[in-house]
Order: structure tokens, then sequence, then C-alpha cells
């Protein structure tokens, strides 16, 4: 029923359907926006609602760190994933920031600002600019407050993670224990049977690898693989095709002609003095007075203060280190008074909100107007910008709509876009080679949509600039390949079953024959063989499979003098006897490196013990039917 209402709602049949489901539902929703109902909430912890939204830029945010470390999202990163790991992380960072705020820690103003002005993408040739800050946030869609409330939440959580770090706690006996267990060294002898050595010697019969064949054909099949017709598109392409002329460039330089004004800028050295508990105001302006007499007079300099200050109620800054700022970034009390003195003027103590400030002026650059000739550069790279965002999202929209109204082919997409329907070569579900080997388009090319349904898959969107429909154009079942061409496979495949039964028989005897004799008299002539390993380590060394060091530390250590033997089999089939013979303590010298690396680790314990005991203490509730139903 589903499908068939699927084929049939299209054109002004579905517009008809939407405008009927519309009605009772504009009826019904205005009750919930008058009582306020708006919001999608898929958890509520401790009372505070989590968002959709949250998750979907949480979602996002993640995904571009994947992409950032793997050039690509892996297999296994799928949507759903990525949607749950992101509600986690969201659960538990309103866990901390609701305890934190309980125990009275609180990022201050200034450390949200020099934050901010930290951040590359807020600067312009190394300096913090106001107006790139805005230019960025509002591309964002995030106002000013938001994001500085956000990054006020973050640095106070990390005041509550720094103080559990920072007072986590191991001794010093149990350092060296650990140390001495991680710096341990053995001594071990090993007798290795090479599956290689005896596969020659097994003889497989046609009978036999007939029976194999039959007897398993679904090892022996092709992959499934399909070709895909498609539609791409993308700004590069669209880039191509914008027309640019010195007219447009001119009127796009007239209608934002601000963003080609450079800002006033300023450098200044300057002394805050504080309001605080321990200093009221009218002691902070005596300081403040004494302090500008003396630079005033040229018997200190700002440079002498900052570098002897222990006053907690001082901060002094010196411009080398602020750099220019923007007009517009500070308080306009001190702009004002900046750009009413002149270089080199020391200025009398001005009154703010949180104390009093001494500004020495060092250097001060007009506003500058970039003329047409000058911004005409970047005025085409922003012009070409604009306009391919503009016609992306369009062609994006008309992709997307088209391809669904007419699921039965591409030709109407085509058209509409003015883009060509393009072949891939043959691709199994573990990709093909260039748009193929994409995950997403592996995945919409497989599925019964596409695959059995035979309709348009759904808009593909590949990054934030490259997009993809695609329908099947042909399809190749798995079938079984002629004897012929696996028969070696399959002669192999027998040989190394035989081979590696008859060395687990092998070797069991022979860990037998050593156990009875105590040593490696049990081998025989093959005893001149074993391998004497020597102040093996838990890293390993050369020569040494890393299974075998991994099971020679999983053992216990030799009793009386007598070597403790054991076998480990390798990947490849291989067999291993090995006699333990020694264990030697390790060295539980502990130099700083060290200690503050176990002290780094006991921390991260710490803190995952304190988000533990929050989540277990914490009333949450989670509506996943409401994050896997978007």
């Amino acid at each position: 029923m589903l499908q068939s209402i699927h084929d049939n709602a299209k054109g002004w049949i579905a517009y008809f359907i939407v405008i009927l489901i519309s009605v009772p539902f504009a009826l019904w929703g205005i009750q919930e926006y008058i009582g306020g109902g708006g919001k999608n909430i898929v958890a509520v912890v401790n009372g505070q609602d989590i968002e959709l939204q949250q998750v979907q830029n949480e979602v996002s945010q993640q995904r571009q760190r994947i992409v950032s470390m793997f050039g690509k999202i892996p297999p296994g990163f799928d949507e759903k994933r990525l949607r749950q790991s992101a509600l986690e992380n969201l659960i538990n960072q309103t866990l901390l920031s609701q305890h934190a705020s309980e125990q009275g820690y609180r990022a201050s103003a200034d450390e949200v600002l020099n934050l901010i002005r930290s951040i590359p993408q807020f600067q312009k040739d190394g300096q913090f600019d106001p107006e790139i800050y805005k230019q960025v946030l509002k591309a964002q869609g995030r106002s000013a407050a938001a994001f500085e409330q956000q990054l006020r939440e973050s640095l106070t959580m990390d005041q509550f993670r720094d103080a559990i770090a920072e007072t986590a706690f191991l001794p010093k006996n149990e350092m060296q224990h650990y140390q001495s267990l991680a710096k341990q060294k053995r001594d071990i002898e090993i007798y290795t049977l090479k599956l290689a050595e005896i596969l020659d010697n097994i003889q497989v019969t046609d009978e036999m690898v007939e029976k194999e064949y039959q007897a398993h054909p679904e090892l022996f099949q092709t992959d499934e693989q399909v070709k895909v017709a498609y539609i791409e598109l993308n700004e590069a392409d669209i880039s191509q095709s914008i027309e640019v002329t010195d007219k447009l460039l001119q009127d796009y330089y007239d209608e934002n002609s601000d963003l080609y004004r450079s800002k006033a800028q300023f450098k200044m050295s300057h002394i805050k003095v504080a309001l605080s508990e321990s200093q009221n105001d009218d002691q902070a302006r005596q300081k403040a007075e004494a302090l500008y007499t003396e630079l005033a007079s040229g018997t200190r300099r700002f440079e002498d203060i900052a570098a002897v200050t222990d006053d907690d109620t001082l901060l002094v800054e010196l411009g080398e280190s602020i750099g220019f700022l923007q007009k517009g970034s500070m308080d306009p009390l001190i702009e004002d008074a900046v750009f009413s003195a002149q270089p080199g003027d020391i200025l009398k103590p001005l009154k703010t909100p949180t104390g009093y400030e001494i500004i020495q002026v060092l250097e001060r650059v007009d506003a500058y107007q970039k003329s047409f000739a000058e911004a005409k550069p970047d005025l085409e790279k922003d012009y070409r910008r604009k306009k391919v965002a503009e016609h992306y999202e369009d062609k994006l929209e008309q992709l997307r709509t088209t391809a669904f109204e007419n699921d039965g082919s591409l030709q109407v997409s085509a058209a509409a876009i003015g883009a060509e329907i393009k072949t891939s070569d043959f691709f199994s579900r573990k990709g093909g080679a260039g748009l193929t080997a994409n995950p997403k388009v592996v995945s919409a090319a497989f599925s019964p949509e596409v695959l059995t349904q035979g309709i348009n898959s759904p808009l593909i969107e590949l990054s934030d600039s490259q997009a993809v429909v695609l329908r099947l154009d042909a399809h190749k079942a798995p079938e079984q390949k002629p004897l012929a061409e696996v028969r070696d496979s399959i002669v192999e495949r027998l040989k190394r079953k035989q081979g590696q039964k008859q060395l687990k028989e092998k070797a069991d005897a022979l860990l037998a024959a050593v156990k009875k004799s105590a040593g490696w008299s049990g081998l025989g002539d093959a005893a001149n063989q074993v391998k004497k390993v020597t102040d093996l380590t838990r890293e390993g060394q050369s020569g040494v499979p890393v299974y075998v060091v991994r099971h020679v530390f999983q053992l216990s250590p030799p009793e009386a003098g007598k070597p403790r033997f054991t076998q480990v089999a390798s990947p490849q089939g291989d067999y291993s006897i090995i006699a333990l013979t020694a264990v030697k303590k390790g060295d539980t010298a502990l130099d700083d490196a060290t200690i503050a690396q176990y002290s780094t680790y006991i921390g991260n314990r710490e803190q995952a013990a304190a988000l533990k005991a929050l989540r277990e203490q914490a009333d949450i509730e989670i509506y996943r039917e409401r994050l896997e139903s978007e």
C-alpha cells in the first residue's frame, strides 16, 4: 500500500494530499505553539531538555572531526551510530555543566574574550578581526551571545575537569609497582613448526577438490555488481558557468562596500586595577592614580610593572603581546579615549564597571576604504562564491524535487538543472573507483529502492558542495565461478586445512614430550633449532612476533627454576612451543615525565569515575523513538 502511494503521489496528486494532511495538522499544531510545545525533545537530564537540533549539530561536528581524521566516513559510522554517540556526549556535557555550576565554577568574561581572540578563524593577518567574527557566526546561523555562552560553559567545564585532574593522586610506591610491571623483562626459548614447510608434501586429489567445490558453493562465487546512471551536481562545475563582468563587480562593490573597508586599529599597553572583595572602588582608584603618576613621570614603565607585579588585582598587558585591536572590539569608553589621544600618550585612569584602566597609546591606524580597483581581486572571488552558492542551492532543490517526482528516470532532472547523465563502471558492495568509492553512493546503489524497485535514489549529499542522484543501469547477480577458475584456490585451501590439522597434532605431541623431559631433549635432534630470546619486553623485540609477546606476558613465572612450557598458534597457521625461563623485575626509577604520565592517567580515571557517579545519581529520560524517527 505504501509503495502504491509512493508510486502515484506525484505532481498535483501529491500537492492535493499534502493540503489534506496539512489542515488537521494546522488546527492541531497551533495548540502546540500556543502552549510552547514546538520543541522536539529527545532527552531530559535533571529537568533540562536536550533538543533534536542540538543532537543534529553535534552529529555534524562529529562527522567533520571524523572526515578530518580519515578523509571520509569509514564503514560502521552510520547515521544511527553517530546520533547515539552525539546524544551520549550531550548528556555528559549537560551533567558536567550542571555540577560545575552547582559547585560555583564559572569562566570570567576576560577568559571568554581571550579565547575568542585566539581562534584562528576569527583572525586576519594573525590578529582578531571583529568583522570576520560577526561574518563567521552569521554564516553559521549563530548569535554572538549564544556562541559566547557556549564558550563560557566549555571553559567552566574545563575548570571542573582540571580541578579533578589536579587533585588526582597515586602513591609513589604504587607508581613504582606499576613501573616495575611495565618494565618487566622475560627470557624465553622458542621452537616453531612452520606450516609452509609441510604444504608441498600434502596430496590433494581431484575427488577432494570436487567434493569441496560442491559442499561450499557460497565460497566460490563472483561478487554481486551494479552499474549506475547518475547526475552529479557540484560547485566546481557551477563556478565555471558564472559570468563575471566589471559592471556586475561594480554593482556588487557598491552594495557591499563595507566589506572592503578596513576598520581603524590601535595598539596599546594597559594596566587594569580590578575591583575585588579585597579592594573596593576607593582603594582601586588610589592605586591606579599612584601607578599613573609613576608612569607619567617616567620613573616606571609598563614593562617594569609587568615583570615584577605579584598583585592579584593588577592585570598588565603589553602592546606587543596583545597586537593590533580593531575599533569596535573594546569598551567604547576606552576606544574614545584612545582615538582622542596621540601615540605615546599615557592616559589618566579611566573608570570602568570592573575597575580602573591606565592606558598607553602605542600606534593608531585610521580606517581605510579600498577603491574598486584595489578590491577587484577579492571582489571577483567573493562575487563568484556568492553566486555559486546561490545557484548550487537552487539546483540542489530542483534535483531533489524532480528526481523524486519523476523517479522512473533521470531525464527530467538532468534537463531541469542542465546536467548530463553519466554512467559508472561495474562495482561491488566493496566499492569501486572515483565516485563509486564513496560509502554513501555504494549504500544507495545497493539499497532495495534502487536495486530491486528500480527507482531513483534520494538526493545524496556527499559534501557541502557536491551531491548526486543515481539509479540502477545494470545488475550482475552473484554466480558460482567455474571449477577450473577456482581449482587452485581450493587446492590451497584443502592443503592448509590438512596441514594445520597435522601441525596441531605434532605440536601437541612435542609439547607433551618437552614437559615430560622438563627440557628440550624431548625434541630429539630438533633441539638445536630452539631460539633463545633474552630481556624480552612488553613492547616486543625484533624477530619475535606480537602474538608470541602477548602470550608470554600472560604466563605465570616459572617455579623452582623449571621452565614453564606452552604453545601458541600464529594467524598464519604456524605453531610455536615456548619455554618461559626467567622473569626479571623492571626498573622502578621514576622521572618527572613518567610521574606526569601516571598522574594524567589517574586524573582521566577520576574524571571518568566522577562522570559515572553523576550519571548514576541523575534523573535521565531518553526518547529514542524521537531520535531515530528523524
